[in-house]
């Protein structure tokens, strides 16, 4: 007998009911549509606004970018990597029958306003339960996972390009990539996942892509190819001089654009392309999380997802990457904490199946994880805004001349 929400108990009760979607965070979790038209209109407003406030932040950013690096962009970038990174390891926790009961509960509400404290950090939908495959319905599409992905390509295609005409499309393509990439990546996890399930005959994906697995490969990899050869050439012009410095006869150099700023200022010469290990580290935890779902393969993901935090956490280790001591020092708390989590939620899901499991215990450290991811993405937030307000009164404060110069 399937669980509400679930039907197809012959393939494992892995299908959808009616009034059900495919969860963002697993292809195995089903969430309830909406049902009025009020709650349709918030979460098609949701789903928009979350990716399209980090988006333009991230592109206020960019675009006030100066040649010595901004406390904004920094809390920003972080923002963006920790919420990623916590976003996943919560919703993973929230998976566990521990989880579902207090998501379930009256502690749901918490649960839920703590999770979108994540998603809006991250862009993402991995900890609030929300489905895609649901606002496809709401519009009258069929839903399945290649259209989840289109629907989403679309919506940052648009950003990007409107953001491109405006502004600059270099300016546009970092901003675009840094924002949607890791998600962008994420779906073809999704659909990846499908094919690992379909080796197993109690089990099917309902939503699995027609076109066969190698395909299904070889878009994600030519895609992750140009996005990545794209990102690359983000930096072609870091060979100029920044303003003020001189070549090696003596001439002037044109100062460097704000996107190659925006990318190298805050790290030491050496390392001025890291901010590539930021977006890569990203990238490949959303795809884990996605290809390896935690309600079908919970040891081997957060194994997986540890490896990835502690190869950073090391590299930025030995490397300290950044120009100030403060900013390696407050990167490797924050990698620290991640596995911090990662811990937390492995010892939650090695205690749900062991007869002496306390659930008291297992409610206390889902709270005090969730709480404590909600809160560094709710400082890292506050901290972000506030970098903006004090830079946005420090510029109106110069003088016209060296406003402009800026």
């Amino acid at each position: 007998m399937c669980e509400e929400g679930y039907v197809g108990e012959a393939a494992g009760c892995t299908e959808c009911d009616a009034g059900y979607g495919m969860s963002d965070a697993s292809v195995l979790l089903c969430v309830k549509c909406a049902e009025s038209p009020w709650v349709t209109a918030l979460q098609v407003c949701f789903w928009l606004g979350k990716n399209i406030l980090i988006f333009g932040l991230a592109a206020k950013s960019v675009l006030g970018a100066s040649q010595e690096a901004k406390s904004s962009s920094i809390f920003l970038n972080q923002l963006l990597s920790f919420a990623t990174v916590a976003g996943t390891i919560v919703s993973a926790m929230l998976q566990t029958p521990a989880g579902e009961d207090l998501r379930n509960g009256v502690t749901g509400v918490l649960l839920q306003a703590l999770g979108i404290v994540m998603d809006v950090g991250s862009g993402q939908s991995a900890s609030t339960g929300q489905s895609t495959q649901c606002l496809l319905e709401y519009f009258g599409l069929q839903p399945s996972l290649w259209k989840g992905q289109v629907a989403f390509a679309a919506m940052a295609a648009t950003l990007t390009t409107a953001l491109g005409v405006a502004k600059g499309w270099h300016v546009a393509i970092l901003v675009g990539i840094n924002c949607f990439f890791p998600s962008f990546l994420g779906h073809f996890g999704r659909q990846l996942v499908c094919f690992r399930l379909g080796e197993r005959e109690d089990l099917y994906c309902p939503h699995a892509p027609g076109m066969g697995f190698a395909w299904v490969v070889a878009a994600m990899t030519l895609s992750t190819a140009v996005i990545l050869v794209a990102w690359w050439r983000l930096y072609n012009h870091s060979k100029h001089s920044k303003s003020g410095e001189s070549g090696e006869s003596g001439e002037s150099v044109e100062p460097l654009p704000v996107h190659v700023v925006f990318l190298t200022a805050p790290y030491d010469k050496a390392f001025a392309a890291w901010e590539t290990e930021r977006l890569l580290r990203k990238s490949t935890f959303t795809l884990l999380a996605a290809v390896l779902p935690v309600t079908a393969s919970p040891a081997l993901q957060m194994s997986s997802l540890g490896l990835v935090l502690l190869a950073s956490l090391v590299l930025n280790g030995m490397l300290l990457p950044y120009t100030e001591r403060r900013w390696n020092l407050v990167e490797a708390g924050q990698l620290a904490t991640c596995l911090v989590l990662i811990f937390a939620v492995a010892g939650l899901l090695a205690s749900d199946p062991h007869w002496g499991q306390s659930r008291t215990i297992q409610v206390i450290v889902i709270m005090f994880t969730t709480s404590l991811a909600a809160g560094i993405c709710s400082a890292l937030a506050g901290l972000t805004v506030r970098a903006f307000v004090l830079e946005h009164i420090a510029k109106a404060a110069m003088p016209a001349k060296n406003r402009s110069a800026d």
